[in-house]
Parts: C-alpha cells; structure tokens; sequence
C-alpha cells in the first residue's frame, strides 16, 4: 500500500513537471508569436503617385493588388492631365513641386530633363539589393531607357511601341515570290516591293498620307540609321553628309521605281462606332484592306487585323498573313529602335518613402503583374509588353517577331532644335524631296538645297531665340 502511494505521488509530481514544463513553453510560444506579429506590422504610409489616367484606372491596373500585398500603404493617385501638367516640362516640374509625387508617370524626353535637373533617383541600387527580375525584360527597351538617362537606368515602362514586318502570304504566292523567313531590313524590304507588279490593284508596300509623307518617311528612316539633321551643338545642319545622300538617294528612288507608294487616309471623325471604326480602317490601311504585300507597323496592326477578322464588315478582305523581325538599320543587324515611350514610371527626390515607392514600383513591372495586364488587356492599345514573356498572343501569328533584337540602336538624348526652326524645317523638306521624287531636279541638288536653306532658316531661328532671351 505505502508503495502504491508513493508510485502515485511519484507520478503526480512528475505530471505536474511536466504540465508546468508545457505551460512555459506555449508562454513562450505565445510571447514570440506576439514579437513576430509586432515585427510584422508596419507603420503606415501614404505614396503618392501623379498619373496620366484617373484612380479608376491605376486601381484596375496596379492599385487593388497592390493593396492586398502591402495594406499598410495608402496609395494617392492623382490625374496629371487635370494639372496640365505635360504641356511643358516647367509646368510639369510646377505640379511636381506642389504634389509631392514619390512616383510619376513620363513621357522619354520629360525623364530626359528631370534627370537633368536631379529630380528622379537612381534605379540600379534597388534592382540589385532586391528581387526585381530585370533580366527577363525585353533587353532593348532597358537599354534605351538607359541612353535616356546618360548611362543609369532612372525609370521603368510596362510596355513599348515596337514594329514589325507584316506581309500577306496571299499576295506573295499568287505572284511566286517566297516570303521572308528571317529578319529584313528596310534596304530588303524595298527590294521584295519592287517584284510585285504595278496596275494590279495592290503594292509593295506603302505609306498613309496625310499621316505621313515622303519627306517625313525618308528622314524617319535616316533617323533610325543614326543620322541627325543638326550637329551636337545645335548650330549645324548636317544633311549633306555622304551617309545622308546615300539615304536621301535611296528613299527617293522607292517612291520613283514605285515600290513605296503614298496612300490617301481619310482623317478618322470625332466619333464613331465599331462598324464605322473597322469600314475606316479597311479604307484607310492598305494592308488591312488586302492590297498591300508588306507594311513596317507596330502591334495596333495586329489587334486591327485581329478585330477585322471577327467582324461582321462585308468588306473585310479574306488573305493569310504574318511577322518576321525588322532591322531598322542593316549595320546593326541585332538593334531594335525604340521610338518615344510615353509611360515610364519614375521614383523622385520629392519621395520620403523610398523604400516602399520602390515596392509599388517594382510591382507595377514585376512578371505576374505584367502577364494579368496582358491578358486583360490592360497594357494600352497597340503596346507591347516590355517582358516577353507576358505578350499577348494573336492566334499562331509570329509575335516573337517583335522580341528578335538585343540591343537599341537609340541615340539617347536628341538635341533641342530652336521652335522657330520646326515650321519651316518642314515646309522646306517637303518641297525640296517632292521636286525629287517628280524629277524636277535631281537629288543631289534638292540635298544641296535643302542644306543651304535649312541652315539659314537655323541662324534665323537661333538669332531670334537669343534675342528673345529663351
């Protein structure tokens, strides 16, 4: 009996140690789970961004899923174009100033200028002590975003305009002409137009005016073989240099052998309804309406083909069509040139959250965030994203087409042009390239005109400049 008592006071006890060791160590549990939690919650914070759509938009795209991943941050979201604020950059840095924005969404030559002037930050040392997967976007658009800012990457863009070659396989079997299975070049380009006949209802290739003109083409073509008007300091113009004449030479002959020809666009009205939308288009685009072999476009073409294809028009034309890669400069057979972006997201200085403007904005162009745009649709009309892999696919068409180059073939920053000179820049190249083209006179002597009466109108422009005091 005594055994028996012992026995159970031996294990009374030992059960009493053991709940005493089990109550200290959920206390503890207990205690960590409330520091962990305590180290978890942060203090709240309020971003400001200054936008080019309304709060609707920037919740839709960026501003809901944010919130779920980061609920201590209030996002501000406010409508840059309710300020005006992307008339001049003066006025842009004025709403900066009064908003405060830690981030801001701008135009290529704003960032250009507010990099300047040391209002935006650095993105480099955030990308490299954070997860940001930069590698996987697409290589050329970095790279010019770079060049726009002097060497140092200061903004990102979810998307940019890139181009293409479209050509209609139609066209090119009916006249046994094999389709282009690789990258083509513009000087290729106007090779393959000039194989397809003329009087046959359709032609090579071609561009819309009033859009455009044969003046603005074959200096936009030059422009993307590096080739400037104006020298680096502002004074000199430079288009009589070999490399121009050659450019001057070969876009001129296009139009004269009647591989390019210029298409007469009716100005889309005010507004309109789909069906009045799709009739323009097929009346307005050469390609779209089937009567053209090839076309350099960007992705809007293959949206619009996409849209006519579903439609109901009784006019949409019935013809196979897809990409291949264009290299706007044949010495650089691996560049891509990236027009103006005009949806670069920037941190700036004014920022007193840096850490957490760089969060919202590394999701804003993170992977997973970029791909649910793309299917929503979300990116902009006639955009491409800027990670490849979150492009929108168009059935079995070649939209790698637009991934093909790994580097840019940009300048970087341009040099600014007196506004005095912009007026009859133009008036003057179109004069002097339409004599050409009609053989009114030859080339080389539009060339030689266009120096000598562009570089007066330059010194006039610059003289009037200075005496404003501008």
């Amino acid at each position: 009996m005594i055994e028996v008592f012992f026995l159970s006071v031996d294990r009374g006890l030992h059960m009493k140690r053991w709940f005493t060791v089990l109550l200290c160590m959920l206390v503890v549990a207990l205690m960590g789970s409330a520091c962990s939690t305590k180290e978890l919650v942060k203090d709240p914070v309020t971003l400001t961004v200054l936008y080019g759509s309304g709060t609707t938009e920037f919740d839709k795209a960026y501003g809901d899923m944010f919130r779920q991943k980061y609920p201590h941050v209030t996002l501000r979201v406010i409508n840059y174009t309710q300020h005006e604020a992307y008339k001049t950059i003066n006025d842009l840095i004025k709403v900066m100033n009064d908003v405060q924005p830690d981030i801001v969404e701008l135009y290529s030559s704003h960032l250009v200028e507010l990099v300047e002037k040391g209002q935006l930050i650095e993105l480099d040392s955030y990308i490299q002590s954070s997860s940001f997967d930069i590698d996987h976007m697409y290589a050329p658009v970095i790279e010019a975003l770079r060049l726009e800012g002097e060497g140092r990457l200061y903004g990102l863009t979810p998307y940019f305009p890139g181009t293409a070659l479209y050509y209609n396989k139609t066209l090119f079997d009916l006249n046994h002409i094999p389709v282009p299975s690789s990258a083509v070049t513009w000087e290729q380009m106007i090779d393959l137009a000039k194989l397809f006949p003329s009087g046959e209802g359709y032609s090579g290739t071609y561009i819309n005016k009033p859009y455009t003109n044969k003046f603005n083409y074959v200096r936009y073509i030059g422009f993307q073989n590096g080739l400037r008007v104006i020298d680096s300091t502002g004074k000199k113009v430079t288009v009589d240099t070999e490399s121009w004449k050659n450019m001057w030479t070969k876009g001129i002959e296009s139009f004269q052998s009647g591989a390019m020809v210029e298409v007469i666009a009716e100005l889309f009205p005010p507004s309109f309804s789909e069906d009045q939308y799709t009739e323009l288009w097929l009346k307005n685009n050469a390609f779209a309406a089937g009567k053209a072999a090839m076309v350099v476009a960007d992705y809007s073409m293959a949206e619009q083909l996409e849209l006519i294809q579903n439609s109901t028009s009784p006019n949409k034309p019935e013809f196979e069509w897809d990409l291949v890669a264009y290299i706007p400069n044949g010495n650089k057979p691996n560049g891509a040139f990236i027009p103006d972006m005009n949806k670069i997201f920037a941190m700036t200085t004014y920022s007193k959250n840096v850490q957490d403007a760089w969060e919202l904005l590394s999701f804003m162009h993170s992977g997973s965030t970029m791909l649910r745009l793309n299917n929503q649709h979300d990116l902009g009309y006639g955009y491409l994203s800027s990670r490849p892999a979150a492009a929108r696919k168009i059935g079995d068409k070649n939209i790698s087409a637009f991934y093909q180059a790994t580097e840019a073939i940009n300048s970087g920053k341009s040099i600014k042009w007196p506004a005095a000179f912009l007026d009859p820049f133009m008036k003057i190249g179109e004069e002097e390239v339409e004599l050409a083209a009609s053989g009114d006179q030859t080339v080389e002597q539009s060339v030689v005109n266009m120096q000598q009466r562009w570089q007066e109108a330059l010194d006039a422009a610059l003289l009037a400049e200075g005496a404003s005091g501008k």
